[in-house]
């Protein structure tokens, strides 16, 4: 949530309400009297038309700060006004008399009063108070509540190799009792199952963490265990003794689709100042991050800097119409993917329809209660993070794919040519790989894949680029780095990794792991820093594999031709 908290954000809002009601009562005091003289003749066609935007614009907006009477009536008297707008008639002083009769002037003139009555729904949304900010960094601690001292160790050793944290309580009591907010990013809880009932009723008093991932370990795996973990909501269950590399994915996968139901990037494009403000400070306090347009041109800049989930736009834009807006925008290849949802009065269902075949994807229609806008939003940002991960990330690691790993390579080699920086390039492969295929199985190999990917995101450091290459191989990008860090770091992994133990057909079996690393500034060429890197790597499998080998080529002061000639 914004600096300030809950009445930080009430008090805007407050704030933007008294605007608006300051804006309408001058707009309503020059449109009703415009309305009353209008003739029929050209200048009498393009004030109803001025009125007729005025009256949809009004529709749309005082729902939101909370004048549902005052919008009811502008909907009715926009959709009075439609029939003249859009008619051509040669008869416009007979039209004019038979559609604004005196009932229409009765209900224009009934506006100011509906305004200042306010129908008691309050503008500020009843926005919940426990939602928390989306808190940064990665989840590196796991909570552990078991009686079987064996079960702890277990747990413990295994998941510290991946980065974890782990903190152990020998009761759902001493977890309640010694719990503490340390402001630590939290992956999940472990629990006994037979601890089950206890460790539920804890967790509902941690108001702060009801949306931890639940995990339960157990001896007995009868289906009526199963059962009731899945009853209490969890999110995995395994036996012991339990396959920490199993484990240890189920968490990953766990938090990233906790990740993914929080939070997301938002572009509002809008031409009225307070509406846009409005939902950009509901969005916000819900958790969304959101950028506003309100200057139609300003759009493709702004969608080229911020690259959101989704982008909001208004149909309706004084001289701008959302509907060319969404083509323009669909004219390059970048954007075709890009959700597009319509927020906008538009009522006619032909319309809206016309509208999304256009170039959009969805409509929502305003005025929209604040919690229903904070919901259908989160949930199209999902949906668009799981199409963009679908498309962008390996599907059995959730690491970059083999393109777009090398996309960012280059890109890295720019920035270091451009600015004079050290930055590393590493391939990785899993040793003798093929046996573990051969002896086990693809399905026990895919575990030992994804298990080198989880620990390669927990142990490297959060600005590191890691992607699969192909098969068991790895590359990792370390921006800013130099070659001995570079070495250290990756030692680490393999050390760590070595340690992990896998089990296959009742056997249990370790993998090591192999690195080869280049500097990027030593070469001409991304791609010739990564051939290095895999020369690196077949260095180090000829010395006998499970470790890091830095690049040497035969001259110590050898530079490709190319960077020589630069």
């Amino acid at each position: 949530m914004p600096s300030g908290g809950y009445q930080d954000v009430v008090n805007k809002l407050e704030a933007l309400k008294a605007q608006f009601v300051a804006r309408v009562v001058v707009e309503l005091d020059d449109n009703v009297a415009k309305l009353h003289a209008v003739e029929g003749n050209a200048a009498g066609i393009r004030t109803l038309k001025q009125g007729y935007e005025w009256l949809h614009r009004l529709a749309g907006s005082a729902g939101t700060f909370g004048f549902q009477a005052l919008g009811s009536q502008a909907r009715k008297l926009e959709e009075t006004l439609k029939q003249v707008v859009e008619m051509d008639s040669d008869d416009l002083s007979g039209l004019l008399a038979t559609v604004l009769d005196e009932d229409f002037y009765q209900r224009l003139d009934s506006l100011p009063d509906l305004l200042k009555a306010d129908a008691g729904d309050c503008a500020i949304p009843l926005l919940q108070r426990a939602v928390a900010e989306p808190e940064d960094g990665i989840l590196q601690r796991v909570d552990l509540i078991s009686a079987n001292s064996e079960v702890r160790e277990e747990l413990e050793q295994g998941l510290s190799r991946y980065g974890y944290r782990v903190a152990v309580f020998d009761s759902p009591d001493g977890y309640r009792r010694d719990h503490a907010s340390t402001g630590e990013n939290l992956a999940a809880l472990v629990a006994d199952a037979d601890l089950l009932d206890a460790v539920h009723g804890v967790v509902a008093e941690l108001e702060r963490h009801s949306d931890l991932p639940l995990v339960f370990v157990a001896h007995d795996e009868s289906f009526d265990v199963r059962y009731r973990v899945a009853d209490a909501g969890a999110g995995g269950f395994f036996t012991v003794p339990v396959d920490i590399p199993a484990l240890a994915d189920r968490i990953q996968q766990l938090n990233e689709e906790r990740e993914e139901r929080q939070g997301g990037k938002v572009l509002i494009v809008d031409d009225d100042d307070q509406l846009v403000e409005h939902y950009r400070l509901v969005l916000e306090a819900g958790g969304l991050e959101v950028v506003t347009v309100t200057h139609p041109p300003d759009v493709i800049r702004r969608l080229s800097e911020y690259r959101p989930d989704i982008v909001l736009m208004d149909i309706h834009m004084g001289d701008y119409s959302g509907i060319n807006l969404a083509r323009m925008i669909r004219f390059q290849p970048e954007w075709l993917g890009l959700p597009i949802i319509y927020l906008s009065s538009e009522q006619d269902r032909d319309e809206q329809i016309s509208a999304i075949a256009e170039g959009a994807d969805d409509f929502i229609e305003k005025p929209i209660r604040d919690h229903r806008l904070v919901k259908e939003v989160k949930a199209r940002c999902v949906r668009a993070r799981q199409l963009s991960k679908l498309a962008s990330l390996d599907s059995l690691t959730g690491l970059l794919k083999h393109s777009l790993v090398k996309q960012e390579l280059a890109k890295e080699f720019d920035r270091c040519r451009r600015y004079g920086l050290a930055a590393q390039v590493a391939m990785l492969d899993l040793d003798h790989f093929k046996r573990v295929n051969d002896s086990h199985g693809h399905a026990v190999g895919d575990v030992v894949i994804r298990a080198l990917a989880n620990l390669l995101r927990h142990r490297l450091r959060k600005t590191d680029i890691i992607g699969r290459y192909g098969g068991e191989e790895f590359v990792v990008i370390l921006p800013d780095c130099s070659a001995e860090v570079a070495e250290e770091i990756l030692q680490d992994v393999c050390g760590q990794f070595a340690g992990l133990v896998f089990a296959g057909d009742g056997e249990e079996f370790q993998v090591t792991l192999s690195a080869g690393v280049a500097s990027l500034r030593n070469f001409a060429s991304a791609e010739a820093a990564l051939n290095a890197a895999d020369e690196a790597l077949y260095q180090r499998k000829r010395a006998g594999r499970n470790g890091v080998t830095l690049y040497q080529s035969q001259d110590p002061n050898h530079r490709d031709d190319q960077e020589a000639r630069a």
